[in-house]
């Protein structure tokens, strides 16, 4: 079929987008038409607003120059070593005063670096008729000579300019006061002490190079032709980029406003005077351009204007043509690929739309018709789709497509989930499995499903929709609410669960631990809300909770800090090993108050507190029995029983009738061992153990209990001998020797901490930093320091 072909025919929908495209060709016609009227006053706003844009540019470059130059007088004005020079008050006086000259030397070279706005400054005190700068310091007439005595100024003029008193005001003096040579400086006087202004006081003198200012100037005004100025409030022209023959023509007093812009005649030309005022100096910043620059761009624009017009009307009509063949191609590939595969035929009646349309229609009578057959499946179907979208497995599939498909109706955006967890059932169920013919054990567990689900889902259709699937073993339950308020939904999240729960409790001996989810919008929200009720059921399953679990009650427990820390730890292995079952059930005790009622650690913690004791008894295991004939440990079997554990509750059970027996076992053998023939005469053990520790202080295993393993006593019977001889627990001691023998280091030739640590017998530098502080109430660093002030 044809582009001419389809001209022919009356209802084509060729001349429907020819109508709308030969409107769109008069749209920018007329754009451009408004654009050229409008074109004098846009012209005109455009170069009023650059020109500001401009100058508040300048100004505000400027006045961070003027207020770095008030900026560092202060801080001159404020140094220390510079106010110490003003109490000379005779030149004489400088010769002793020649380190504070060099050092305020020093500190006005340190202000240079940060200061690189300002060209160069020098501070000249009036009394003792000298000179300071960062590079130097000399008298007045040495100082002249070497930087001023070239210029145009003679050396009293210099001087009597710079023995007046300033308020710290830009003035307008000849560039011959500056090291700088530009005839474009600007010079900056200030007066300290400014307050208390006597016999000693001296001049702050900075100069500013105005040529930065009068490049950009340039720059900008080169674009306009025009010419841009600073003056004062007494009309002097301070800097310009012109001749300065039309001051005569500007006056400061006319510019009253803070920024403005004037049409007046310059030098006998009608120019536009833009102007703006300094925030750091009573100046005006100026800029003049001729108003015949407005006039020149406006004729660009007029020609361009009409150039556009007349190129926008030939490539629209070249556009039109092309788009209307190359739009309508596509549209007769449809309707030739329909007429094949359907057996339609198009003709001249009806346009391309309305033949597309039929075809449409036939197509998706099929579609349903196929859509049909798929529901006889749905329910499988839908069971693993709900579990993806439960999981959050959907990837980039468009899932509300797929909602009526596995007639899944959601009517607003707020979804919730339940979760049901089946910890057993009883007889009852037999009941109903005996009405069912040769029913197997293995069908037990779907037969709970089916129950589950229509009690489950015909609870919550009474106000809202719900969704029933398998998910690991657990039954999962996705509620969709009515448009009601928040808290509403969770009371009928709340009540249906509890509804449920009861029900299949007391009809079917079903057993449940239920979790809930919070309320979240949208279907992205699901997969977040699946994840609460599992955190919730986690949490209830680890804690033994058996009422039903919400994640906004988790959710507001108090989380908890891990609390089991090591000198806790050794405690309660200390109490099981001496068989103190009071002491280490009471220390069990606060673990799990710590941990679990106090405030409630997270899931992940949990564990980790829980492989904690694990490994705690291990220890205490490996320590108690080390005889391979006893049998104790295989008969109690401990780490087999707490590693089976599944809740905080069954772990401390657990615990406490491990302890028992731990304590009994262990009482009963100090029985034994207390026939063992003991150290009677203690004296010459605490002398023997002080030998030892002198002689072996150096060891990193050096402990408690290794001394109690060289003379063959028990570590804690050896502590009290110890502390009742001498008064000075053993570990006391062993650090305080220790120490001892470090400070004879320090004042020696060792002097790295590291070194000296390993020397005393200690394994690591911050363990031996913390007992040295202990003992002698300062670090080692500030020990060492102390010496080397004595020495």
């Amino acid at each position: 079929m044809s582009f001419r072909r389809i001209l022919k025919i009356k209802k084509s929908i060729v001349f429907t987008w020819l109508l709308y495209y030969s409107i769109i060709l008069i749209v920018p016609v007329l754009i451009s038409i408004f654009t050229y009227l409008k074109t004098s006053d846009v012209v005109q706003n455009e170069i009023d607003s650059s020109n500001m844009l401009f100058l508040k540019r300048i100004q505000q470059q400027m006045d961070i120059l003027l207020n770095d130059a008030r900026r560092l007088s202060i801080e001159i004005s404020l140094n220390t070593r510079v106010n110490s020079l003003l109490i000379l008050k005779y030149p004489k006086e400088t010769q002793k005063s020649t380190y504070d000259i060099y050092r305020a030397v020093q500190d006005l070279s340190s202000y240079k670096i940060p200061n690189s706005s300002i060209d160069d400054f020098y501070v000249y005190f009036k009394n003792i008729d000298f000179v300071i700068s960062p590079n130097s310091g000399n008298f007045s007439d040495s100082y002249f000579d070497i930087y001023f005595k070239r210029n145009d100024i003679s050396y009293e003029k210099w001087k009597d300019t710079l023995s007046g008193n300033y308020k710290g005001d830009f003035i307008i003096l000849n560039n011959s006061y500056s090291q700088n040579k530009s005839r474009n400086t600007i010079i900056y006087i200030k007066t300290i002490p400014y307050i208390n202004q006597g016999s000693t006081s001296a001049n702050i003198v900075m100069s500013i190079d105005g040529t930065r200012f009068i490049q950009d100037a340039k720059d900008i005004m080169t674009l306009n032709k025009g010419t841009m100025l600073i003056i004062d409030k007494s009309n002097n022209i301070v800097i310009s980029t012109g001749d300065g023959t039309f001051k005569q023509d500007i006056n400061y007093q006319t510019l009253a406003d803070s920024s403005g812009m004037l049409h007046q005649t310059v030098n006998g030309s009608k120019s536009v005077v833009s102007y703006i005022s300094s925030d750091a100096a009573d100046w005006k910043f100026i800029s003049i351009i001729p108003e015949s620059i407005f006039w020149e761009k406006y004729d660009n624009i007029r020609k361009l204007t009409f150039l556009g017009i007349t190129i926008c009307l030939l490539i629209c009509i070249f556009i039109t043509y092309y788009s209307l063949k190359k739009n309508y191609n596509p549209v007769m590939r449809v309707i030739e690929l329909l007429e094949n595969r359907n057996g339609l035929k198009f003709d001249s009646s009806n346009n391309e739309f309305s033949f597309i349309q039929d075809a449409i229609n036939q197509v998706c009578k099929e579609k349903e018709d196929a859509s049909n057959l798929v529901k006889q499946q749905n329910k499988v179907l839908r069971s693993n789709f709900l579990s993806r979208l439960l999981k959050g497995n959907m990837g980039k599939v468009p899932i509300e497509d797929l909602f009526s498909m596995y007639d899944l109706y959601f009517c607003s955006q707020y979804f919730g989930v339940m979760v049901f967890y089946i910890e057993n059932y009883d007889e009852k169920l037999v009941s109903l499995e005996n009405k069912l013919k040769e029913i197997k054990d293995a069908e037990n567990h779907k037969l709970l499903q089916i129950i589950m689900t229509d009690i489950v889902e015909g609870i919550i259709s009474q106000h809202n929709n719900g969704y029933m699937t398998e998910i690991d073993d657990m039954m999962v339950c996705l509620v969709n609410f009515g448009n009601k308020e928040i808290d509403i939904m969770k009371e009928e999240l709340m009540d249906a669960s509890m509804e449920a729960k009861n029900l299949l409790k007391d009809n079917y001996g079903i057993h449940l631990k239920v979790a809930l989810s919070s309320i979240h919008e949208t279907t992205a929200g699901i997969p977040l809300a699946y994840g609460d009720a599992m955190e919730a059921l986690e949490y209830s399953r680890f804690l033994g909770i058996d009422e039903i679990s919400r994640f906004e009650d988790i959710k507001g427990i108090e989380k908890g800090s891990y609390y089991y820390p090591l000198e806790i730890e050794q405690q309660f292995i200390n109490s099981i090993r001496i068989g103190d079952f009071e002491k280490s059930q009471s220390i069990l005790n606060d673990i799990f108050y710590s941990n679990f009622e106090k405030a409630v650690l997270s899931i992940k913690i949990s564990r980790c507190l829980m492989f904690d004791l694990v490994s705690t008894m291990i220890k205490v295991v490996n320590d108690i029995c080390s005889d391979p004939e006893d049998k104790f440990l295989d008969e109690l079997n401990p780490i087999e029983r707490l590693l089976n554990c599944d809740s905080i509750n069954e772990m401390k059970s657990e615990m406490n009738g491990i302890l028992s027996a731990f304590s009994v076992y262990i009482n009963e053998r100090n029985k034994k061992k207390s026939k063992i023939k003991t150290v009677n005469n203690d004296i010459n053990l605490k002398d023997a153990v002080m030998d030892y520790v002198y002689k072996n202080y150096k060891d990193y295993s050096l402990s408690i209990s290794s001394i109690a393993d060289n003379f063959g006593i028990h570590p804690i019977n050896l502590s009290k001998v110890f502390l009742g001889q001498t008064g000075v627990t053993l570990l006391d001691f062993i650090n305080k020797i220790r120490i001892s023998e470090a400070k004879k280091l320090f004042k020696g030739n060792y002097s790295n901490l590291e070194e000296i640590s390993k020397e005393v017998g200690y394994s690591s530098s911050r363990t031996f930093t913390r007992i040295f502080k202990k003992f002698e109430g300062v670090t080692p660093g500030k020990y060492k320091e102390s010496i080397a002030y004595e020495m």
